[in-house]
């Protein structure tokens, strides 16, 4: 393991000699046996290694040394005078590593009084810092720095804050305002970006740290964002599983400021765009939007707006125009839990050489999806499963109607087909797909591909490797439901 080990010795051995015995150790673990030898490198009048072009680059794209320190045989003003050697030569830094274990005659290493943590090490450590960290004051550096500090702190636009929890409304009261605003605390993270079409948002609920609090959960709530730009402004919903770019039907604006609301699962991300109608195709130009409505959604159509429900009934929306308008949704079929389930699984085996793949076909019926680890055909099994199933729609069913179809816990990767199509692909975070448009009355034919990992094969394959590891629970659990809804025409 590299470690930056940095020590001193006080007369034992010289920078020189130290060099000669690093490059030796070096090079015998390399080519067997060398004799202590120099390495000369190409040098300017100044000192400097000859066309250091390097120089010129920003420091994370400069070579840097690895150096190769005997445990504390090293000389502190010697360290001092190096590290400024490199930094005045352009290099972009050094990585110290021990060198004791490559050193044949022990007896020039004491670790009791010279390892890790001993004094002389320490004398090693400090001067390492004072030649390369920054931070480490210079005689009456600190008296010019309080001076600086109180020189901001005395301007008006300079706030001084005593507890951490602080920060986030100090500069509300100096006039600044975030680009983006919660409704209520959560684990939504923001990135935003400006091009000259549009203000982008990255928004995911994620974490930062392993102890985040409030833990990372499903959110559900407004976020206000900021449009930076000129002109007229729509949102849009660029999801970013599978590239659609949708306008969005319901939001509030103030000013600059878009209104809308967030619904994700923990990880799951989306990007909103803020830009001119019509940016990303789409043809609705400056119509009314949704501002308030108490229907599950508001969707733009061919037609224009929508609402849309998941059960029958009058709906309220009120529109960015002033209008509130009422729409009535006459029913909404029952959700459905498909039966039986025909599964044809293509399960891999290692092929006769690393490049080859074995797959043997096996065919069963399912009462309802089961994780493969409960499947005796399939409990060490690994690859790609085709759940295969049909779902009766009413007689009452019609263009208006659609529904969601809800895979529940799916591992690892999955797509959807429907009566011979596929719809958009399946987010591996929130596996629920709309499949309204390839729905009809009467029976439809549900095909549901779920590629899995490969440890449960693995784990009797390679048991040497993989034995240790529990049978993982994968391929298409559920429950699988196929949620109906129905969409009217706001008038």
């Amino acid at each position: 393991m590299l470690m930056r080990h940095l020590v001193s010795q006080r007369g034992a051995m010289s920078r020189r000699t130290v060099l000669a015995t690093g490059l030796a150790a070096a090079s015998a673990a390399a080519f067997g046996a060398v004799s202590p030898g120099a390495v000369a490198v190409p040098m300017t009048d100044g000192g400097g290694p000859a066309g250091n072009w390097f120089a010129a680059a920003p420091p994370s794209a400069r070579p840097k040394f690895r150096w190769w320190w005997p445990d504390s045989l090293v000389d502190p003003d010697e360290i001092s005078r190096e590290v400024d050697q490199i930094a005045d030569t352009g290099f972009g830094g050094a990585e110290i590593a021990a060198v004791h274990h490559s050193i044949q005659d022990k007896s020039l290493l004491d670790t009791a009084h010279h390892g890790w943590g001993s004094g002389p090490w320490r004398d090693g450590v400090e001067a390492f810092d004072r030649a390369l960290t920054p931070g480490v004051p210079a005689r009456g550096e600190t008296r010019r720095l309080r001076r600086i500090v109180a020189r901001l702190l005395a301007l008006p636009n300079v706030v001084r804050v005593a507890e951490k929890t602080q920060v986030g409304d100090a500069p509300t009261g100096l006039g600044v305002t975030p680009d983006v605003r919660h409704a209520t605390p959560s684990t939504l993270l923001n990135a935003h970006r400006v091009t000259a079409q549009a203000d982008f948002y990255y928004l995911c609920d994620g974490k930062h740290s392993e102890t985040v609090k409030p833990p990372v959960a499903a959110i559900d709530h407004d976020v206000t964002l900021r449009r930076t730009g000129d002109g007229e402004a729509v949102p849009y919903a660029l999801d970013p599983w599978t590239g659609e770019a949708v306008r969005l039907a319901r939001y509030t604006t103030e000013g600059n400021d878009f209104t809308l609301r967030v619904t994700l699962q923990p990880g799951q991300a989306l990007i909103v765009a803020l830009g001119r109608p019509g940016l990303f195709g789409d043809r609705y130009g400056g119509r009314p939007h949704a501002v308030a409505t108490d229907a599950d959604e508001a969707v733009f159509t061919v037609r224009g707006l929508a609402v849309r429900a998941g059960a029958a009934g009058t709906y309220t929306t009120r529109l960015s125009q002033g209008r509130t308008v009422t729409t009535t949704i006459a029913s909404v079929p029952e959700t459905i839990r498909p039966g039986a389930w025909q599964v044809e699984v293509e399960d891999w085996y290692p092929g006769s050489s690393a490049t080859r793949t074995e797959i043997v076909r096996r065919t069963l019926t399912l009462d309802a999806p089961l994780p493969w680890s409960r499947i005796p055909e399939l409990a060490d099994s690994a690859g790609v499963a085709r759940y295969r199933t049909a779902v009766t729609l009413p007689a009452d069913w019609t263009p208006a109607h659609g529904a969601y179809l809800e895979l529940g816990q799916v591992s690892d990767t999955s797509r959807v087909s429907v009566n011979g199509s596929r719809p958009a692909p399946v987010d591996r975070l929130n596996p629920v797909v709309d499949v309204g448009p390839w729905l009809r009355r009467g029976e439809n034919a549900i095909e549901i591909e779920v590629a899995t990992p490969l440890v449960n094969r693995l784990r009797v394959g390679q048991p040497a490797v993989f034995g240790a590891v529990a049978r993982q629970p994968y391929g298409l659990i559920g429950p699988v439901r196929l949620v109906p809804y129905a969409q009217a025409a706001v008038d």
